[in-house]
């Protein structure tokens, strides 16, 4: 009582009940008055904010327990096709392994919502229908491949005959030209292509976006930084084209270099890539040492992007 300073032990010296101080004590000295940290009324989270851990120890420190936050989606994701197989069931007889499942329910994941994987649709449009209705218990569906214009894309006529409603169909963007958007029963439908490139490319310019959008993020697009492409880079007029690159350097002085083949079936090239370098559609050659903008991949810095 009456105390108007704080001095560590360290500068003192204490023998029994007696106790010796080695350093002068200024009033105010160590001691943290009611509101140092936050003051009555001062904003902690505003809507929209991710809760990070520092988040979650200031609102502790407030005796907050309960927070009302918004709800994590359920993406249904479906894959079809007579070609593709799961990995454990993979045999001699030609077909492939349905890598974009996987990659995609992982991409949900890392979005902050639930993937619903419904498993392999084989291109039969009574089964397909069926697992759309499936779907319909979750908030989102994702279906991948039978998009395109092959005898066995059934996906648009499919979702057509079960009452869905097609916003919009192909984009002038390479890889993931093929993408369909329909909204069924209240519900946002991507049907995204089914090359390996293509669909995660089309995941993160489409649907990344609109499940950050749903579930309340106001920071939804990927941070953009410049770079100088290193390897020249030519492609047809038309569309804008999605370049797999690594970055070397630091911030302010970044190099993009090409990961390797940029087909879309080319998956290792995404692996090693650390971003995708915009090439604009009016674009048809760009040479090494041109400037360009980077949508960096590996980031969970949810920063404005400022767009293309």
């Amino acid at each position: 009582e009456g105390a108007d300073c704080v001095i560590r032990v360290e500068d003192t010296e204490g023998d029994g009940e007696e106790v010796r101080i080695l350093k002068t004590g200024e009033t105010g000295l160590n001691i943290r008055p009611a509101g140092l940290d936050v003051q009555p009324g001062t904003p902690i989270a505003e809507v929209g904010t991710v809760l990070r851990p520092v988040h979650l120890g200031m609102l502790a420190a407030l005796g907050r327990t309960v927070v009302c936050v918004g709800a994590k989606l359920r993406v249904a994701i479906i894959a079809t096709g007579d070609e593709i197989v799961e990995p454990d069931r993979l045999t001699q007889d030609g077909r492939i392994v349905t890598s974009n499942s996987y990659t995609l329910q992982a991409a949900v994941t890392a979005a902050g919502a639930v993937p619903v994987y419904l498993g392999i649709a084989p291109d039969r449009p009574e089964v397909i229908a069926d697992r759309f209705r499936q779907a319909l218990r979750c908030d989102v569906i994702v279906s991948i491949g039978g998009v395109s214009v092959g005898v066995h894309d059934h996906i648009k006529a499919v979702l057509a005959s079960i009452g869905g409603d097609m916003r919009l169909w192909r984009v002038r963007m390479r890889p993931g030209q093929p993408l369909a958007f329909v909204v069924l029963a209240g519900r946002p439908v991507f049907g995204l292509p089914g090359n390996p490139v293509s669909s995660l490319v089309s995941f993160e310019q489409f649907v990344r976006p609109s499940l950050l959008r749903m579930m309340g993020h106001r920071r939804i697009f990927r941070p953009v930084e410049e770079a100088v492409l290193v390897d020249g880079f030519e492609k047809n007029e038309g569309r804008i084209f999605l370049v797999r690159v690594a970055l070397e350097g630091e911030r302010g002085a970044l190099r993009a270099r090409l990961t390797g083949d940029q087909s879309s079936a080319i998956l290792l090239s995404l692996v090693r890539a650390d971003g995708l370098a915009v090439i604009p559609a009016d674009s048809t050659k760009v040479p090494a040492g041109a400037r360009v903008q980077v949508q960096l991949l590996h980031s969970d810095d949810l920063r404005e992007d400022p767009g293309f």
